[in-house]
């Protein structure tokens, strides 16, 4: 099996919060936008932002959020 390119799917709360942070602080490239979510570009797939999370104002267990994103990169300065 050949994977073309991979994707992760991220619903979030605060969802213009969330694309602002990934837009401007990680800087990642906006390659699509539509109505109710925002894909991202990464290396060999995409970081997709769609509404519809929900929140806590402390963390979550893992039961209740069991998906870590984790990027390791050199520096989040380009």
């Amino acid at each position: 099996m050949e994977f073309r390119e991979f994707g992760l799917i991220l619903f979030a709360e605060r969802y213009e919060e969330c694309i602002a942070f990934y837009r401007d602080v990680i800087q990642l490239k906006i390659r699509n936008v539509k109505d109710t979510l925002v894909s991202f570009e990464l290396q060999n797939g995409y970081l997709m932002v769609e509404q519809g999370g929900v929140g806590k104002n402390q963390e979550k267990s893992r039961e209740q959020n069991p998906n870590v994103l984790r990027f390791d990169v050199e520096s989040l300065i380009p």
